[in-house]
C-alpha cells in the first residue's frame, strides 16, 4: 500500500513546501524593529529564525547547551544515546540573532524594557516569551536525594543526566516491583512517564525477568490518557502486558534508603478500583520508580505582570498574543494556552505567532489561528508506537491514512529517525509549523487504508 503513496510524491510535495516554509515578509514591512526573545528553546530559536533576515533580534538563553528533550524517553529506554540529544547553543542558535547569555531577571512590560541578571537593561518593541517550564526537583520530598543516590532505582527521564540513570537501572533491575507515576500538575509531554514504563517493560521480558516483575503505573489522573480514543488503546495495552493502573494517586514523597514511595490519595478516583482505603496518603514500597518531578514556570515570569495567578504567561489562545500587552506574545510550555505541552505543539504554535506577529507589525488583524494541537507519540515496545494526535477539544486530528491508536512500525520509525531530523534541520530554523497540510495531502487516502474518520 505504501508503495501506492510514492507514486504521488510530486503532489505531496507541493503540499509539503507548503508546510516546511519560512516568512518571508514583503518590502512594505517596517524593517528593523527590535524583537527581544526570552528563551533559547525550540520555541525561541525558531522565532528567532523566522524573524532574523528582516528584524534586530535578541535571544536571552543562559544555556550553554540545547537539547532535544523528547530522545530522552529512548535514552531512559536504552535506545539512543544521550549525546545525540545535545548541540552547543552556539551551534543551533540562528546566525544573524544577538545573543545574550543570561536570564532575564525583570519585567517591564508598561515600557517595553526587561532587565538581565548583571543588571543591563534591554529594551524592545516586541517581545516573545519561551522560556519554558523549570524542573523542581525539591518540589517533591525526598526525590532529588533518591536521584543522586547510587543503587536507590530511583529514576526521571526529564534530564540530561538523569535519563541516561534511567537506562542504567533499566538494565540492572532484576525484578521485584516498578512503579512509574503520573502527577496531577502541568508537565512537559503528558505521555512521557507511561513511555518509559513500555519501553522498561519491553526491556525485562526480552531479559526474561518478565515473570517475576510486578509493573505499576500510580497516576495522579482518573485515566490512562486524556483523548478517550488513545486511553483505550493503550488500557488495553497494559491488559495485555499485564501493567496494573491505580488511579488518584499522586507522588508526595519519596525515601531512596527505604525505597518507599508516600501518595496522596484522591479518593474519589481511587476508591472505584476494588481496593478501597480511608487513608489520605498511602507508602507503597518498590524496587524500582521512575517518578516525574514538579514543573512550573520560571520564577522570573511568575512574579512578572506578563503572567496570570498561576504564573504562566497570559495569551490569547488562538492568537498567542498577551491579553493585556498587545506587543508581547508567547508559545510554548510557558504559556496557560490549556494544550498538551509538546515540541509538536510548539511546532504548531511558531508558525501561528510568527505570522501574527507579522501581521501586528504590519499594522494588520491577527488571522491565525491555533487550535490547540498536539502530538504525543507513544512508543510501546517492540518498535511500535500509539502516534496520538489531538486539538484543545481533544479530538483526534490524525495525520497518516491509517488509525494512529493501533500500534505501528510505521510511526515508530517517524518518532525515532524522522523527527529528530525534522527538529534540528526545520523546526528550529522556524520552517516547520505542524503536519496540518500534510494530513490535507493524506485525506484522499484514508478511505482506502480502510479509515473513515
Amino acid at each position: 500500500m505504501l508503495v501506492r503513496l510514492v507514486r504521488h510524491t510530486k503532489v505531496f510535495k507541493n503540499h509539503f513546501n507548503g508546510t516546511i516554509s519560512s516568512y518571508n515578509f514583503s518590502k512594505n514591512n517596517l524593517y528593523n524593529k527590535e524583537i527581544v526573545i526570552v528563551g533559547g528553546g525550540t520555541g525561541g530559536l525558531a522565532i528567532g529564525s523566522a524573524f532574523q533576515s528582516e528584524h534586530n533580534v535578541t535571544v536571552i538563553e543562559p544555556n550553554e547547551y540545547h537539547y532535544y528533550q523528547p530522545m530522552w524517553t529512548l535514552v531512559g529506554g536504552g535506545i539512543k544515546k544521550a549525546e545525540d540529544s545535545k548541540k552547543n547553543t552556539e551551534n543551533v542558535l540562528p546566525d544573524r540573532c544577538n545573543w545574550k547569555k543570561q536570564k532575564a531577571k525583570t519585567f517591564n512590560p508598561s515600557l517595553n524594557y526587561l532587565t538581565l541578571e548583571d543588571g543591563e537593561k534591554i529594551n524592545y518593541d516586541y517581545l516573545v516569551m519561551a522560556t519554558g517550564l523549570k524542573i523542581d526537583y525539591d518540589g517533591i520530598e525526598g526525590l532529588k536525594e533518591a536521584l543522586e543516590m547510587d543503587d536507590s532505582f530511583v529514576c526521571t527521564n526529564y534530564g540530561y543526566d538523569t535519563c541516561q540513570k534511567t537506562a542504567k537501572y533499566v538494565k540492572e533491575f532484576n525484578g521485584g516491583d516498578a512503579i512509574f507515576t503520573f502527577p496531577n500538575f502541568p508537565i512537559k509531554c503528558a505521555g512521557a512517564p507511561q513511555k518509559i514504563m513500555y519501553l522498561a517493560e519491553e526491556s525485562w521480558r526480552k531479559k526474561q525477568i518478565r515473570d517475576k516483575t510486578n509493573v505499576f503505573f500510580n497516576s495522579a489522573a482518573g485515566a490512562q490518557f486524556a483523548v478517550k480514543k488513545y486511553a483505550d488503546s493503550l488500557s488495553n495495552l497494559c491488559d495485555l502486558k499485564n501493567i496494573t493502573r491505580n488511579y488518584g494517586l499522586n507522588l508526595i514523597k519519596v525515601d531512596g534508603k527505604k525505597k518507599e514511595a508516600t501518595f496522596a490519595v484522591n479518593k474519589e478516583i481511587y476508591n472505584t478500583h476494588e481496593i478501597k482505603t480511608e487513608n489520605e496518603n498511602l507508602t507503597i514500597k518498590f524496587d524500582f520508580l521512575h517518578a516525574v518531578p514538579k514543573m512550573g514556570p520560571c520564577d522570573e515570569v511568575k512574579q512578572s505582570d506578563l503572567s496570570n495567578d498561576d504564573g504562566y504567561v497570559e495569551v490569547n489562545k488562538e492568537t498567542l498574543q498577551h491579553v493585556k500587552y498587545p506587543n508581547v506574545f508567547a508559545l510554548g510550555d510557558c504559556s496557560n494556552t490549556p494544550n498538551s505541552k509538546t515540541a509538536a505543539a510548539i511546532a504548531a504554535q511558531n508558525g501561528v505567532l510568527a505570522e501574527n506577529l507579522k501581521s501586528h507589525i504590519n499594522g494588520q488583524p491577527l488571522t491565525a489561528i491555533y487550535d490547540g494541537y498536539s502530538s504525543c507519540p507513544i512508543p510501546v515496545g517492540d518498535d511500535k508506537l500509539i502516534l496520538a494526535e489531538f486539538d484543545y477539544n481533544l479530538t483526534p486530528q490524525e495525520t497518516l491514512p491509517f488509525d494512529q491508536a493501533i500500534p505501528s512500525q510505521a510511526a515508530y520509525q517517524l518518532k525515532s529517525n524522522l523527527m529528530p531530523l525534522l527538529y534540528w534541520n526545520s523546526l528550529l530554523q522556524g520552517r516547520w509549523h505542524g503536519p496540518k497540510k500534510i494530513r490535507k495531502f493524506f485525506n484522499p487516502f484514508r478511505i482506502f487504508f480502510g479509515k473513515k474518520e
